[in-house]
């Protein structure tokens, strides 16, 4: 949303309000949030300008929702792979290499993986069970339905 400022028919400027309820003005470099976003939403509210709080809404509805599917995904991983998985995904090659990163932490977690599930059906069902559970994809498609990548990381049959 954007507000027009002026005076005697000259712009003084304009401010912004995101949906995340960021403020910011044509003359500040930067953004600035608001002390208090409900006090700032009952103004616009009381104004008839709804949209602010829709926006706001739907942004944490959104953020809850993502949340809870973050916490299911984190449930689903296999008990041998939790101590270790926080850990790599802190290596800052996945910001450069992450096929690099996804194949080093392949090579750091089957150990894990296989004591807990020796035999490789059992293995498979655990991935499949896990990397299931997310929410959607990550990019085009979700990486979890590219078995073959999996499988051929984990050192499987397809």
């Amino acid at each position: 949303m954007e507000i027009k400022l002026s005076r005697r028919g000259k712009e003084l400027g304009l401010i912004g309000i995101q949906e995340d309820l960021t403020v910011s003005f044509s003359r500040w470099s930067g953004h600035a949030r608001p002390a208090d976003r409900e006090k700032l939403l009952q103004w616009f509210d009381a104004r008839g300008i709804t949209e602010l709080r829709r926006g706001a809404e739907q942004l944490a509805a959104d953020e809850k929702a993502r949340r809870l599917a973050s916490e299911r995904w984190r449930s689903a991983i296999p008990l041998s792979l939790r101590p270790l998985w926080p850990k790599l995904m802190q290596d800052r090659l996945w910001w450069i290499d992450p096929s690099s990163a996804a194949r080093t932490a392949a090579n750091a977690l089957k150990p894990e993986l296989e004591k807990e599930f020796p035999d490789s059906r059992q293995r498979i069902r655990a991935l499949f069970g896990w990397f299931g559970s997310g929410a959607g994809p990550w990019w085009g498609f979700p990486a979890y339905e590219d078995r073959r990548r999996y499988y051929s990381i984990l050192g499987l049959q397809s």
